[in-house]
């Protein structure tokens, strides 16, 4: 691999951390390889932030997509977008490229497979992030042929992601929502996300005299932080000394913070946002990490959290659940909304030192070692 393309909609800049992961994902494959890394960033005509940057020597070329929003026919200016963004790749010299990696279905996926009139020799990856593969759950408005659209969009996005070489999914849960609708003809490839062990890692630091729960998450409802607040007014009730960290923000924050009542409240403590260089520290600094997301097609969270040597607890069915020992599993996972296992799950981590040996699989050295191995082959 020479030079690598990637197309993403999500991406870390100056001024926001979201994407990360992707970052930490190309960046091993730059160490690893020597390969050169160009990033299209992909945003929404109604994104005014849209800019040229340099994130850590990797060049991010903004392409902004034109779409109806809420994500009404998505794919009606399809053509004119590829014949822009063809454009583009030539405005750059954007020409040898060895390997397009796009990432979730679309806009990316759409986008990049286009290219390969232009790009023949490339190879050409998709990432997909989450079980809602093919973006059903998309926009924010009641569409009227909403089943209709879903229906048209699905086919479309099959056979367009049936032309890629490689199918990638965070977990295998991830690929099974493919199997029946992507042909065999592309590979199928697990990647899960692995954790950069420099960033994240056991530390000594001061902790707070109670028993402190962390969690990370935008306050969305597949999230459920709902069920992680009741559980600790269970607890809280029944004397157990213990105290909750929330990072995130969202439409069902506000839902979540009237569920504390007020002689309680002192325990509970909200943040928006925390530098994605300083999460390290507030692993560190908590005894257990509680995210009860019912919808998790791996979370970066959980990994990132054991990596540091603090127990998580997660939910049973999520792709999390992959990597994790039959202890762990009998330890940690929790059934969906269910504020009576996870007020037993806690309570056991608040009375037993309990610690699980971090799965060297996941470094993110070992995943993406494998990763290149699996590429060149094809």
């Amino acid at each position: 691999m020479k030079h690598y393309l990637v197309i993403t909609p999500f991406f870390p800049s100056e001024d926001s951390f979201r994407g990360s992961y992707v970052y930490d994902q190309v960046n091993e494959i730059r160490k690893q390889t020597g390969t050169k890394i160009t990033v299209i960033r992909l945003h929404s005509f109604l994104d005014k932030n849209a800019h040229l940057y340099n994130y850590y020597g990797i060049d991010c070329i903004p392409f902004v997509v034109y779409d109806i929003p809420s994500f009404i026919f998505p794919g009606l200016f399809h053509k004119i977008n590829l014949s822009r963004l063809e454009t583009l790749l030539k405005q750059y010299q954007l020409f040898g490229i060895d390997v397009i990696h796009a990432h979730v279905n679309y806009p990316a996926a759409h986008l990049a497979i286009g290219l390969k009139k232009l790009l023949p020799k490339a190879k050409y990856l998709v990432q997909h992030h989450g079980f809602d593969v093919y973006q059903q759950k998309n926009g924010r408005l009641r569409f009227v042929f909403n089943k209709i659209q879903n229906k048209l969009f699905k086919k479309r996005s099959s056979k367009l992601l049936s032309q890629f070489d490689v199918n990638i999914g965070v977990s295998q849960k991830v690929l099974d929502q493919l199997s029946h609708f992507v042909t065999n003809t592309s590979i199928p490839l697990v990647l899960y996300n692995g954790v950069d062990t420099s960033k994240f890692h056991e530390m000594k630091v001061d902790k707070e005299e109670d028993f402190t729960i962390g969690c990370i998450a935008n306050f969305w409802k597949i999230k459920d932080q709902k069920t992680l607040i009741l559980s600790a007014i269970e607890l809280l009730k029944e004397g157990l000394k213990i105290r909750l960290k929330f990072i995130g923000s969202g439409p069902t924050l506000i839902e979540c913070k009237k569920l504390i009542p007020q002689d309680l409240e002192a325990h509970f403590e909200f943040m928006d946002e925390v530098a994605h260089h300083d999460l390290n520290t507030f692993y560190n600094q908590i005894n257990l990490f509680v995210l009860p997301s019912y919808y998790e097609a791996f979370g970066c969270v959980y990994a990132e959290s054991w990596a540091t040597n603090t127990p998580f607890i997660a939910v049973k069915g999520q792709g999390i659940e992959e990597v994790m020992n039959d202890e762990m599993k009998e330890l940690s996972l929790v059934e969906v909304e269910d504020v009576l296992d996870l007020s037993s799950k806690i309570r056991h981590f608040y009375t037993h030192n309990v610690a699980f040996e971090f799965n060297p699989h996941l470094k993110i050295e070992n995943t993406i070692r494998n990763y290149i191995e699996e590429i060149e082959n094809i």
